[in-house]
C-alpha cells in the first residue's frame, strides 16, 4: 500500500507538469468508467471498449488495464452504448447509459464464455449509483424538467426540489424570468457563494449578489446539475455549491417541437377578496402567452456524403412570452383646495390626520416651535404668501378620482404592465475528425417590461430591459486513448437598461410651473420632476432613472487529462476577466439626508408649520415653499470596474479497488480585487487619517463648518499618481483636475494597491472518498477549502462617491 501511495504522489506530480501547459475547463464533460469480468470474477486485461454516443453514432474506444479497469474520459452528458469484446467472450453490450454532466459513470462488464461473434445485450437500469465520485451532487433531467408543472416553465427554479437547495421564489410561484434578482444559497452558504453556469459559461452576475444572468429555456435545457459538497479540485470560482445547467445537441436524426402554452382571465373565477370591493369586483386581466420552437438534426444536404450525416450537428430553439397584466394604483394624494394653499378641510374630522389640524404662520414665529406664532385664519394660506414652485410642485400630484376614498387614499388608477421575453439558443457540434471535436453554444435571454406605476403614481414610469447572454466554444483534442486536451473560451453578458419614457407625465417638470434652479448641471434628464416627501400623503418620486450597467465576463482555460493505470489525472489554471460598466451608482444611497434623485429630494415635515402634535402640515410648508430640507446630486458618475482570477489545480481521480474510489487534488486561486479603470473610486483609508486636519462641526445643529480643516482627510485614490489618460473627457476631475475646487493630486495614494481587495495564493486542498458498501449503498466522506471572488454591489465600490459623484444637502431651505 506504501508503494501505491509513493506512485499516486509521483503521478500527480507529473500531471502538475502536464498543467504548466494547460489552463482549467470549467467542464460539462463526463467519464465512462468500469471493470471487465470473466463469470468467475476475474479481471479480463486487453478487452476492447467502446462507448458509443446514441444520437450521433460517434464511437470513443478503449481498452481494459491488467487490472481490467477502463475509464473514457471528456464525454459530452448524452445517453450511450457501452460495448466490450475480447477472444475467447461472447461481445458484451449494454445500451441507454445515461452520462450525467461532470459525472463518472460506472458500466461493469460481466463477460460470458463462448464465440466473439455471439453477444450479451443489456438494457442499462433507469437510476444508476454514483460510485466513482466523493462529492455530492444531484441532478435534475430533461424528462423531470418538461413534466414537471413549472409555473412560469422558468427551469432554474426546479434545483428547488433537490436537498440542500434554497432561495429565489418558491417552485409554485409564477416565474417565468429571473428578471436578475434571483440567487441561491447551498448547504447554508451565502448566495454570492454559489456559482451558476449555462453550458460552461459563468452565469453570474457580477454585480446583484450571486443573482442568475438571463433565463434559461425549458424546452432547451437538457440537464440540471447541483454540486453541493466535497466537489474535485478541478471545480472552482465558487466557495458554496454550484448549479450548471447544460443545453441539448444536435443528433444525426432531425427532431423538433411547436408548442404554445397560455393563460387567460377569459377562464380565471375571481377572488372571494376581490369580490368585496365595489373596485374589484370582477375578474383581474391576465394574459400570458408562451410559445416556440426547437429543432435538432445534422447539418447535411442530401447530395452530400452520408458521412456528414455525424459530422455536423445543430439545435436551434427560441421561446417568446407574452405577458399582459392591469395594475391598480391607489395613493393619498392632496386635495384640489389644498393645491390652492387651502387647508380648510382639516380642521374637520379628515382621512390624513386624527382630528382637526392646525397650520401656523412661520412669519409670526419668533423661532421655528415658539409658542406665540399666530396660525393662518381658516387655516387658508393668503395668495402672496404661497410659493409658485411650492404650488407647481403641488400640481404635478395626480389629482383626487371624484368619488372614490378608501382609508387615507383618494386617488386610484389603471394602466396596462406588459412583459416581453425572448430567449434564443444556438448550439453546433462539429467532428472534424476522430480526435478533434469543437462545440459552440450561445443563450440569449431578452426581457422587456413597462413598469407604469414605477414611482408610485405614474409620473414616472420606467421601461426595465435585461439583453443577456452566454456563449461557449470549446476544443476537444484526444491525443491519444489515454491523453485527452480541451480548451475552452467563454463569454458572459449582463445587461440592466432603465430609461424614462419621454412621454411620461413627470418627464418634463416644466409642465407643471416647476422652476427653480438647480446647484449643479449635467442633468441625465435636465426636465425631470424632483422628489418630494411629505408625511400622510402619497411622496411625489421622480426616481433614480435613467441608468444602466454592463457587467461583462470573459474567461480562457483549458485542461489535459492523462489516464494511468487506475488513475485519471488532471491539471490546468484558468483565467477569468470581468467587471461592470456601472452608471447605476445614484439608485443606492445609505448616506443620511442622501437622493437617489438626480434632480433634487425635498423633505418637507409638518414642524415649520407647527407648534405640537395637533399642528403643522407638511403639504403647507410644501406649498409655503418652505423645506426642511434639500439634497440634489451632481453628474452621474460612470465607473468601469475590471478585475481578474487566476485559478490552477492538479487532481487525481484513483480506483483503488472495485469498491473504494479516492479523488484528491489542490487547488490555487489568485483574485485581483476589482479596481476603478478610469480612477474614478475613493476611499476612506483610517491609517491616512490626520486628526490635525479635522473639519470644524457645529455642536448645535450637527453641520461641518465651512472652511474648516480637509474634508477629504483620508480619503484616497488608491494605487494611482495621476489620473490615467483614458479619463480624460469622461471624468470631470480628471479633465480639470479638481476635486470640490482644489487640486486631486492630494488624493492620490500609488503606494497602495489599485484593487479594492487582493486574495493571492489561496491553497485548496480537496479529497473525496466514495466507497460502496452493497450494490444500493454508498459511503461518502469529503473534506476541503473553497475560494470565490466578492462581487461587485454600489455600496461596497463607491464610484459614486465625491467629488466623482458630488452631492449636497441644504438645511431649512426655500424654494
Amino acid at each position: 500500500m506504501k508503494n501505491a501511495f509513493l506512485r499516486s504522489a509521483t503521478l500527480l506530480l507529473v500531471s502538475a507538469l502536464l498543467g504548466a501547459i494547460a489552463a482549467l475547463a470549467q467542464s460539462d464533460y463526463g467519464s465512462i468508467s468500469g471493470f471487465a469480468k470473466d463469470p468467475s470474477g476475474a479481471v479480463v486485461p486487453n478487452a476492447k471498449v467502446v462507448a458509443i454516443d446514441e444520437g450521433t453514432r460517434e464511437e470513443h474506444p478503449t481498452t481494459t488495464n491488467d487490472s481490467g479497469y477502463y475509464i473514457i474520459t471528456n464525454l459530452q452528458p448524452r445517453l450511450y452504448t457501452v460495448t466490450v469484446e475480447v477472444t475467447g467472450f461472447k461481445k458484451f453490450t449494454v445500451e441507454h447509459n445515461k452520462l450525467l454532466p461532470n459525472s463518472t459513470l460506472s458500466v461493469d462488464a460481466v463477460l460470458t464464455v463462448g464465440a466473439s461473434t455471439e453477444s450479451v445485450q443489456v438494457t442499462a437500469s433507469a437510476a444508476t449509483l454514483q460510485t466513482e465520485s466523493g462529492a455530492v451532487q444531484n441532478e435534475v433531467n430533461g424528462t423531470q424538467v418538461l413534466d414537471q408543472e413549472l409555473n412560469g416553465r422558468n427551469p432554474i427554479y426546479m434545483v428547488q426540489l433537490l436537498p440542500g437547495v434554497r432561495g429565489g421564489s418558491t417552485l409554485g410561484d409564477f416565474n417565468f424570468a429571473t428578471r436578475g434578482g434571483q440567487s441561491w444559497q447551498i448547504n447554508g452558504t451565502r448566495s454570492p457563494d454559489t456559482l451558476i453556469t449555462f453550458d460552461g459559461a459563468p452565469a453570474t452576475r457580477t454585480r446583484g449578489n450571486g443573482a442568475v444572468i438571463g433565463t434559461a429555456d425549458v424546452d432547451s435545457t437538457q440537464e440540471i446539475q447541483v454540486l453541493t459538497a466535497d466537489y474535485a479540485a478541478e471545480y472552482g470560482r465558487a466557495a458554496g455549491g454550484q448549479i450548471r445547467i447544460v443545453t441539448k445537441s444536435g443528433t444525426r436524426d432531425f427532431h423538433g417541437s411547436l408548442y404554445e402554452y397560455f393563460r387567460n382571465s377569459e377562464l380565471n373565477a375571481n377572488t372571494w377578496s376581490r369580490n368585496l370591493s365595489p373596485t374589484t369586483n370582477f375578474t383581474a386581466p391576465f394574459r400570458y402567452n408562451n410559445f416556440g420552437f426547437t429543432i435538432g438534426g445534422p447539418i447535411w444536404w442530401p447530395k452530400l456524403s452520408e458521412k456528414f450525416r455525424e459530422k455536423l450537428f445543430f439545435f436551434v430553439a427560441e421561446d417568446w412570452v407574452r405577458y399582459r397584466l392591469t395594475d391598480t394604483q391607489t395613493q393619498a394624494v392632496p386635495t384640489l383646495l389644498m393645491r390652492q394653499g387651502n387647508f380648510s378641510e382639516l380642521l374637520n374630522p379628515n382621512p390624513w390626520y386624527s382630528g382637526s389640524h392646525v397650520i401656523y404662520d412661520p412669519g409670526s414665529c419668533p423661532s421655528v416651535g415658539a409658542a406665540s406664532c399666530s396660525p393662518f385664519p381658516g387655516n387658508i394660506i393668503p395668495a402672496s404668501r404661497l410659493s409658485p414652485n411650492g404650488i407647481a410642485i403641488l400640481n404635478a400630484y395626480p389629482t383626487p378620482t371624484p368619488g372614490y376614498l378608501a382609508g387615507t387614499q383618494n386617488w386610484i388608477a389603471q394602466a396596462p404592465h406588459p412583459y416581453n421575453q425572448r430567449k434564443d439558443t444556438l448550439n453546433i457540434d462539429i467532428v472534424a475528425t476522430e480526435k478533434q471535436r469543437i462545440s459552440g453554444r450561445r443563450s440569449d435571454s431578452s426581457y422587456y417590461e413597462y413598469q407604469p406605476f414605477s414611482q408610485g403614481s405614474g409620473e414616472t414610469p420606467l421601461y426595465f430591459r435585461l439583453p443577456n447572454q452566454t456563449n461557449t466554444i470549446s476544443w476537444l483534442w484526444t491525443i491519444s486513448p489515454t491523453l485527452v486536451n480541451e480548451a475552452r473560451l467563454t463569454f458572459s453578458l449582463d445587461d440592466a437598461y432603465n430609461f424614462v419614457p419621454s412621454n411620461a407625465i413627470g418627464y418634463q417638470r416644466s409642465n407643471f410651473g416647476i422652476n427653480y434652479p438647480y446647484l449643479f448641471g449635467d442633468k441625465d434628464l435636465p426636465g425631470k420632476i424632483p422628489t418630494v416627501n411629505v408625511p400622510n400623503f402619497y411622496s411625489l418620486a421622480g426616481g433614480p432613472y435613467p441608468s444602466l450597467s454592463t457587467g461583462p465576463i470573459w474567461t480562457g482555460s483549458d485542461t489535459v487529462t492523462k489516464i494511468w493505470g487506475n488513475h485519471t489525472l488532471k491539471a490546468g489554471f484558468s483565467f477569468e476577466y470581468s467587471g461592470e460598466n456601472d452608471r447605476d451608482q445614484i439608485n443606492v444611497s445609505t448616506v443620511p439626508g442622501g437622493s437617489s434623485n438626480q434632480n433634487g429630494t425635498f423633505t418637507f415635515t409638518d414642524a415649520r408649520t407647527g407648534l405640537g402634535a395637533t399642528s403643522g402640515i407638511g403639504l403647507a410648508n410644501l406649498a409655503l415653499g418652505l423645506a426642511d430640507s434639500y439634497t440634489e446630486i451632481g453628474p452621474r458618475a460612470y465607473t468601469i470596474w475590471r478585475g481578474a482570477m487566476y485559478e490552477g489545480f492538479v487532481q487525481d481521480s484513483w480506483k483503488v479497488t472495485p469498491k473504494l474510489h479516492l479523488d484528491y487534488g489542490l487547488r490555487i486561486t489568485s483574485i485581483q480585487g476589482f479596481h476603478a479603470l478610469w480612477g474614478n473610486a475613493d476611499f476612506f483609508n483610517g491609517a491616512l487619517y490626520n486628526p490635525s486636519q479635522a473639519v470644524a462641526v457645529d455642536r448645535v445643529t450637527g453641520n461641518v463648518i465651512l472652511g474648516t480643516g480637509n474634508p477629504y482627510n483620508g480619503v484616497v485614490i488608491p494605487g494611482l499618481k495621476q489620473f490615467p489618460s483614458s479619463a480624460q473627457g469622461r471624468v470631470a476631475a480628471a479633465s480639470s483636475n479638481l476635486c470640490d475646487g482644489q487640486s486631486c493630486g492630494g488624493l492620490f495614494a500609488p503606494n497602495l494597491s489599485r484593487n479594492y481587495i487582493n486574495t493571492d495564493n489561496v491553497l485548496q486542498p480537496r479529497l473525496g472518498i466514495a466507497y460502496q458498501l452493497s450494490s444500493n449503498t454508498v459511503v461518502r466522506a469529503g473534506v476541503g477549502r473553497f475560494a470565490t471572488r466578492m462581487g461587485l454591489l454600489d455600496n461596497i465600490f463607491p464610484g459614486g462617491n465625491s467629488p466623482f459623484q458630488p452631492f449636497v444637502t441644504l438645511a431649512n431651505v426655500s424654494v
